[in-house]
């Protein structure tokens, strides 16, 4: 869902498959790229004893 609203996967900006697949690809990257982001600037759990 988040590829659909966000990275503009409702529809394909080219026509060759090959082009159709790069542009998967890259928002898949995107995404993967933004998960990591928040991962690494997410404070951290505080500790319970």
């Amino acid at each position: 869902a988040d590829a659909k609203q966000l990275h503009g996967h409702r529809y394909a900006r080219f026509r060759s498959r090959t082009r159709v697949a790069c542009q998967c690809l890259l928002a898949a990257a995107a995404q993967n790229i933004k998960k990591i982001a928040m991962a690494l600037t997410k404070p951290p759990k505080p500790a319970t004893a």
